[in-house]
């Protein structure tokens, strides 16, 4: 892992923030992961409410407010990961510990949901998953800013 660059500490953050939160809050389910990247799930549940807790209940919050909400109530768990991950790296990245932890909680969930709410159709990439939207969104960006 290049411990050099933001982008790629931010993004190794981010997954493992919602790694976290996914397996406390028993999102990933039976569902087997046959992704490299993590299985989160489709991009189409990301905003859908979860299944009532009781047969003919009402349905419960949606992936993204829950995942939201672990976030905005687990703010050690947050910080210790950012610790983790800014061991080894270079001072001037560990100067923006608090914009890293910012940026999860702050703009994380609605990156995520303009990510699901995207149409990769124009680009070529037809990503159910949500784990490979969220890769392909961040290679592209990474590709534009290296070309210039």
């Amino acid at each position: 892992m290049d411990v050099e660059r933001l982008a790629i500490i931010q993004r190794v953050l981010a997954k493992e923030i919602l790694r976290q939160a996914f397996q406390t809050l028993n999102l990933f389910g039976a569902q087997a992961s046959d992704s490299v990247h993590g299985e989160f799930g489709s991009a189409a549940q990301w905003s859908q409410p979860t299944p009532p807790n009781q047969p003919g209940g009402p349905p419960g919050p949606s992936v993204e407010q829950m995942v939201s909400a672990w976030i905005q109530n687990n703010q050690p768990a947050i910080a210790r990961t950012t610790d983790v991950l800014l061991v080894y790296t270079h001072a001037n990245l560990m100067a923006q510990r608090q914009t890293m932890i910012d940026f999860m909680n702050n703009h994380l969930i609605g990156r995520i949901a303009a990510g699901c709410q995207r149409s990769d159709a124009n680009s070529g990439l037809v990503k159910r998953a949500f784990s490979e939207r969220r890769i392909a969104s961040h290679v592209r960006l990474e590709h534009k800013f290296a070309q210039r």
